[in-house]
């Protein structure tokens, strides 16, 4: 089994998602490296891409490669009221996607909105419920961001979140 499947990596990535995507901070240091519209899509892609197994839909089309074992591997990490609890949240965060119009997804971008902070609202929430020591853990995360920032001075071509996931894994470390 790959390790970013094993069950622990599968919680933590999801964890360290939410506090991700929840934290103000976080969203505020990025804004060095790409607009917010744009972070906030490439967010939403990968949830639902990379994060989310169970779901149907990559953030563009239905899931032509979707795994019922890696679903059932990720929902296997949560107890039946937390994944019940990550269920609710990507419905909410799906709606939201679809209530987009047309011509942000074609550019690719999510507009700074109500719908937006709510969705980060929620992710904090989530992330809460799955997290007794939360803010620990969101405090550990920012360190890192912050050192990972001071080392990067511009934006990748294409930025690749796993990086980003790998980089928030070894700030657990700090």
């Amino acid at each position: 089994m790959k390790p970013e499947n094993q069950p622990q990596n599968i919680r933590e990535r999801v964890i360290d998602f939410l506090l991700f995507l929840s934290s103000e901070e976080h969203l505020l240091a990025c804004r060095r490296l790409m607009p917010p519209e744009l972070l906030a899509f490439e967010l939403s892609r990968l949830w639902f891409n990379e994060i989310y197994a169970p779901g149907a839909r990559y953030l563009e089309s239905l899931k032509g490669d979707f795994s019922p074992e890696k679903a059932r591997q990720f929902q296997e990490c949560f107890s039946e009221e937390e994944f019940a609890a990550l269920e609710r949240f990507h419905r909410f965060f799906e709606l939201r996607i679809d209530m987009l119009p047309e011509t942000a997804r074609q550019k690719g971008i999510f507009p700074e909105s109500d719908a937006w902070r709510n969705i980060m609202r929620h992710a904090g929430y989530l992330a809460e419920e799955l997290e007794p020591d939360a803010e620990k853990r969101r405090s550990r995360l920012a360190k890192y961001l912050r050192k990972a920032l001071m080392e990067q001075k511009r934006l990748p071509e294409e930025p690749d979140w796993n990086d980003w996931l790998a980089l928030a894994e070894r700030s657990k470390d700090l």
